[in-house]
């Protein structure tokens, strides 16, 4: 069951629409959301090669730097705490300082569920591009990360992409167990170059699910098609609302070589994905 939701905000558009993700959730299961801001002192304060003499100066500016990131991240966390009130869910404010994956990381232990941006800016005060720190937390978190697009879609089909690997039952499971299922259409992908292989996982999948009150119906897919592409077609064919997926399941030398699907799902995909590695 769902009881204690992470919520990672940075304040960026993708951030609030993981806010309202968080919301509905917590509002459906009577959970908490743990709304966690992070103020990033060491990307703040990372030497600089700077001019003899201007040492001071350098401290000085990563003293207002740090004052400003204080206060930003008071203020997001007071607006997601209004609007939680206002759709009277309970809400818990967390300011960390340090590194943003591992302050993620390290406070998501008690929680059920980390939901965060589909791009992150936890690093606002010293760049404006997204950060790394979606990647580094699918790679170490202890629990599964929803990664949330900039637009919330309207739909509340799921998919469950299946391949039999322990990623891919990681995720399922933790899906399941969470009561994220019920009450909701679910359909299994199985992709795989022989058709007879896909029909094995997708059935596997299907059981697993039937002894949970799920009726899902199975899609496998014979193909030697990208996997992700496959993925997002059939997403977009039966107006999914939610992906749930393993993450980051091939060895890093194979990633470096055919590509990852994890990181073609999340840059292409536009809809919320479950992920768990």
């Amino acid at each position: 069951m769902l009881r204690a939701i992470l919520l990672g905000l940075d304040g960026s558009a993708y951030s609030q629409s993981a806010t309202q993700l968080a919301t509905v959730w917590a509002k459906k299961h009577q959970a908490v959301i743990l709304a966690v801001g992070i103020v990033d002192e060491p990307g703040i304060r990372r030497p600089e090669p700077v001019p003899i003499g201007a040492g001071y100066f350098k401290q000085h500016l990563d003293e207002v730097q740090l004052r400003e990131a204080v206060e930003r991240v008071s203020q997001i966390l007071q607006e997601c705490e209004h609007h939680c009130q206002r759709e009277q869910v309970v809400c818990k404010r967390v300011v960390c300082m340090g590194e943003p994956w591992e302050q993620i990381v390290r406070e998501a232990q008690r929680c059920d569920v980390i939901v965060l941006g589909k791009q992150t800016y936890f690093r606002f005060e010293t760049r404006e591009e997204p950060c790394d720190t979606l990647e580094r937390v699918l790679r170490h978190s202890p629990r599964p990360v929803v990664t949330v697009p900039e637009q919330l879609p309207d739909r509340e089909a799921v998919l469950v992409a299946y391949d039999g690997t322990i990623q891919a039952t990681r995720a399922l499971q933790l899906f399941t167990l969470l009561g994220l299922g019920q009450g909701r259409k679910v359909l299994v992908c199985s992709v795989h170059r022989q058709t007879e292989q896909a029909a094995r996982w997708a059935e596997l999948a299907g059981e697993f699910l039937g002894y949970h009150g799920i009726e899902a119906s199975l899609h496998p897919v014979g193909t030697s098609a990208a996997t992700a592409e496959v993925l997002i077609e059939e997403a977009d064919t039966h107006q999914v609302g939610m992906m749930v997926a393993g993450a980051y399941g091939q060895p890093v030398i194979k990633e470096f070589f055919i590509g990852s699907v994890t990181k073609h799902l999340l840059r292409e995909a536009h809809i919320p994905l479950f992920l768990y590695h």
